[in-house]
């Protein structure tokens, strides 16, 4: 009897069986190694999905971001040991990774606080733009928002003040 991957790859179902926790325990290593111990869209810690398709880490909320892209896209996987995992999945991960994704795909903006993981949310459609239309890659990140610079106010007599910038 054989088993088929999210990849698409038939293995034997006796021989994944019986290497069931090697996969969970290769799986566990990939998973933190770097940039995949936080949420490759939102940076939340700890990753606990996957998308097979993309080689990316996400956290549970993200996860359901991804489904939304549809499994054209993103086919999603728990890491939490519930999933029997495949050699090719596992390669996959390892090949890619939230680092090798970064920058494959660019990094858009940070989420605004809180972040709205809704599928109408702007983290939703700026993980569409991430991956179908590849919108970030090749570009620097932006940088974070910053408050606007005020000038100082000097005093130029007893009844005058200017600005100095």
């Amino acid at each position: 009897m054989s088993v088929t991957s999210k990849l698409g790859n038939e293995y034997n179902k006796d021989e994944m069986d019986r290497r069931d926790e090697e996969m969970h325990m290769k799986l566990k290593a990939i998973k933190c190694n770097g940039a995949n111990k936080r949420c490759a869209e939102c940076n939340a810690s700890p990753t606990s999905w996957a998308s097979v398709t993309l080689g990316v880490f996400v956290c549970t909320k993200c996860a359901q971001v991804h489904r939304g892209l549809g499994a054209h896209v993103s086919k999603i996987k728990s890491c939490m040991g519930t999933y029997q995992w495949f050699p090719d999945e596992l390669e996959a991960m390892e090949r890619m990774g939230n680092d090798k994704a970064a920058a494959k795909y660019g990094i858009p903006p940070p989420p605004a606080q809180p972040v709205d993981y809704s599928m109408n949310g702007p983290l939703f459609t700026t993980t569409k733009q991430k991956y179908e239309a590849m919108a970030f890659a090749g570009k620097p990140r932006a940088p974070p928002a910053t408050l606007p610079v005020k000038p100082a106010l000097v005093q130029k007599s007893n009844t005058e003040w200017e600005e100095d910038w």
